[in-house]
């Protein structure tokens, strides 16, 4: 997890990445502990669910890397 942070930081600085997941369904609970919010999302033109659970969590939340 610690290297996913420190690329969240570095995507962060590069291009403006804030803190989102799409998360496989049975990998959610895992990411709910770690403090990831589910957000309420639709796919496609249909309006219909994702086949991926769309996931936040504040950058700011993560501690900054030493550099």
């Amino acid at each position: 997890m610690k290297f996913v942070f420190l690329l969240a930081y570095e995507m962060a600085e590069k291009f403006g990445c804030i803190g989102v997941v799409d998360a496989k369904p049975e990998a959610v609970d895992f990411y709910k502990c770690c403090g990831f919010m589910q957000l309420d999302v639709a796919d496609g033109n249909l309006n219909e669910p994702a086949e991926s659970v769309s996931m936040f969590l504040p950058l700011k939340a993560i501690p900054k890397p030493d550099n």
